[in-house]
């Protein structure tokens, strides 16, 4: 399938960025080449500026494993962190102090996979998977969506699930991996674990661990995709699919789904909408 042009207001995402802290892109120049009413932007829209200042904290082992390890393990959920509005921890005065390092983005390249023959004034247009990496974190960057008032969030998924399901078929026929474990490869790129009480079994090998190593060279756009999990919107609020599918997952494992509603879900209308959707699910149908 064709992809889209990005157009001004894209969402983008930086995969050591924090998730709260939604950014979108817009164009560096004062070209004014209009798609559906918006700019297209293109591969030098790179600036800071561009992208509205950064992504807020810096989460990357790069800049700090400490800080990052205490991201991961000790915050319950992105809710909590958002009221906290960052890390905090004790110093030896017994005062409060934030952990945190603010974002500090510089472009290691001009964005790429842009459209190899579509121009605005010399610079190539922006596609869908377009994606760039930031020197300081060593983050992936990339489109969460391309700005067009057309754009369907279910389309999106269901696109990026095809192509995650053909990389997975092309790097086992690759590597001579046996069919047996397809799901597992690709629920080690789906049921994201960046949860602080997982309910569903979520173990890594080397052969699963290998398959991300390779998409994340491969196609640093799609795994940056799948890395910051899936939503839906729903009304005011929004649906968490990753935690959906784990939840259901964990159904399947023979977990008793009411003996897992932690603090983090209530907290998470994203995590608690997932949760309801799992619960709602008969075997074999979901309730979408």
């Amino acid at each position: 399938m064709e992809k889209k042009y990005v157009v001004e207001g894209a969402d983008i995402h930086c995969r050591f960025g924090w998730t709260a802290a939604k950014r979108q892109l817009y164009p560096s120049g004062d070209y004014r080449v209009r798609l559906g009413g918006r700019i297209i932007t293109t591969e030098a829209d790179i600036e800071s500026s561009c992208l509205c200042g950064g992504f807020a904290f810096c989460t990357s082992p790069a800049v700090d494993t400490g800080m990052a390890t205490m991201m991961h393990q000790s915050v319950s959920s992105l809710h909590q962190m958002a009221m906290m509005g960052g890390l905090m921890t004790t110093g030896e005065d017994g005062e409060a102090k934030a952990v945190t390092q603010d974002c500090n983005f510089v472009p290691a390249f001009h964005w790429q996979n842009a459209h190899s023959r579509v121009e605005v004034y010399g610079c190539r247009a922006l596609l869908e998977d377009s994606w760039t990496v930031c020197s300081h974190g060593m983050g992936i960057i990339s489109i969460d969506s391309c700005g067009q008032q057309d754009e369907n969030p279910v389309t999106q998924i269901q696109e990026n699930l095809a192509e995650l399901m053909a990389e997975v078929d092309r790097y086992m026929k690759e590597n001579g991996i046996d069919e047996k474990y397809r799901d597992a490869l690709l629920e080690r790129v789906l049921l994201w674990n960046g949860y602080y009480n997982l309910p569903w079994d979520y173990e890594g090998n080397e052969m699963t661990r290998a398959f991300c190593a390779y998409l994340e060279q491969k196609n640093p756009a799609l795994f940056n995709y799948f890395e910051r999990g899936l939503y839906l919107p729903d009304g005011d609020s929004q649906i968490d699919v990753t935690y959906m599918l784990g939840m259901y997952k964990a159904r399947e494992q023979g977990e008793f789904l009411t003996s897992h509603v932690y603090q983090e879900t209530v907290q998470d209308d994203g995590m608690l909408n997932g949760y309801l959707e799992a619960y709602q699910m008969e075997d074999g149908k979901s309730s979408a």
